[in-house]
């Protein structure tokens, strides 16, 4: 990491919500133009002034997705406690990318060993507890093969 991305970004956090701060506008511009690296430089800051915010871990893994950085998006997620039904598809969507199937079974099922047991023997049961509804079945079915 460079010494510009440890500074602190006094427009980023001055903003009441992050995802409406400067820097967030400019991380949106930035993706719009295909310019990855910057939009990844301006999400980092956001989510360096707000660490617990799911909303901006989301736009950051969105980011780094888009600039191909999968090995970057697993590990940011891997070390969350708890994520959102989105972060979990988002994992999971890298780990497909990665040809990490089991792990990305496990993300589409909540981690819930139960119902990755279920989905293992075949039973269509832990189908209906796919986050992010039909694309997570369509990812999970990409996974399976």
């Amino acid at each position: 990491m460079t010494a510009a991305v440890t500074q602190n970004c006094a427009a980023c956090s001055a903003a009441v919500d992050p995802l409406s701060s400067p820097c967030a506008r400019a991380a949106e511009f930035s993706l719009r133009h295909h310019l990855y690296d910057q939009a990844a430089f301006y999400t980092e800051r956001i989510l360096a002034q707000t660490p617990d915010s799911d909303a901006a871990l989301e736009l950051l893994t969105d980011t780094l997705l888009h600039a191909g950085e999968l090995a970057r998006v697993r590990w940011q997620l891997q070390e969350r406690k708890h994520l959102t039904p989105r972060l979990q598809y988002l994992l999971a969507v890298a780990c497909v990318r990665l040809a990490q199937y089991d792990e990305a079974e496990a993300a589409l099922l909540g981690g819930d060993l139960d119902l990755i047991e279920s989905w293992s023997c075949g039973r269509s049961e832990a189908m209906s507890a796919v986050v992010e509804g039909a694309p997570g079945l369509y990812l999970l079915g990409r996974a399976a093969e």
